[in-house]
Order: structure tokens, then C-alpha cells, then sequence
């Protein structure tokens, strides 16, 4: 859970994940990525159900901050 000052409370459990980039299954389409991440660990990171989130994307790297 997030503070009031919206940052996490207490340590995170791993600090990283690992992932496999997909694609859309209903899409049709297997060229279109897709990128799925749960746990509890996103909200040991300050993220909460129905928040907002902010994507900053780079070459090669996505950047996702709370609170957006």
C-alpha cells in the first residue's frame, strides 16, 4: 500500500520480475505485443486497484509510475 505522500510503505519483496511479452489471443492478429503483469508485488510498489498510471516509454525500456 501506498503512504499518504503516495510512495510505498515497507520493502518490496523482489525488486525485479521478469516477464514474457505475448501477443493479443482475441486480436487476431500475432503481430500486435502484449505485456500482462500482476501480483502483489505492484501493490507492495504503491499501485492500487482503479488507479491511474503513467507509461513513459523508451527504446527498449517501459517506465510505470503510480499515480499518473
Amino acid at each position: 500500500m501506498a503512504g499518504h505522500d503516495g510512495k510505498p510503505e515497507g520493502k518490496i519483496s523482489k525488486t525485479e520480475r521478469r516477464c514474457i511479452v505475448g501477443y493479443r489471443p482475441k486480436g487476431g492478429d500475432r503481430s500486435t505485443p502484449q505485456l500482462s503483469i500482476a501480483g502483489r508485488w505492484l501493490a507492495e510498489a504503491g499501485f492500487e486497484t482503479g488507479q491511474a498510471v503513467t507509461v513513459r516509454v523508451e527504446a527498449g525500456c517501459l517506465t510505470l509510475t503510480a499515480g499518473g
